[in-house]
């Protein structure tokens, strides 16, 4: 990003454009990030986002992946509850 030179600020509107943009404050590190305007119309009365395609979801559901994980043949918990056993002493080897 850079200041408009004066030059450029006496230019016709329908030459270039310039995407709206604002800055906001990470509170962690207090440094600064760029927010992009894609909504921002520009003099032909099209936006950045009514040119971009729409591609697919590439984040699955979560309900989808938790359901999938707890249904895996591998689950840990199920090897685990195998061998829980009560009354156990050091003598006594592990029973299923």
């Amino acid at each position: 990003m850079e200041i408009i030179p004066e030059n450029e600020i006496d230019i016709p509107v329908n030459s270039n454009f310039y995407h709206p943009h604002h800055p906001v404050l990470n509170k962690s590190n207090d440094k600064f990030r760029v927010v992009f305007n894609g909504s921002a119309k520009s003099f032909t009365c099209v936006s950045l986002n009514d040119k971009l395609m729409v591609g697919p979801q590439l984040q699955t559901y979560l309900t989808t992946l938790l359901i999938r994980f707890r249904m895996h043949k591998n689950n840990r918990d199920i090897r685990y509850r195998k061998y829980i056993s009560t009354n156990r002493s050091k003598t006594q080897p592990f029973r299923e």
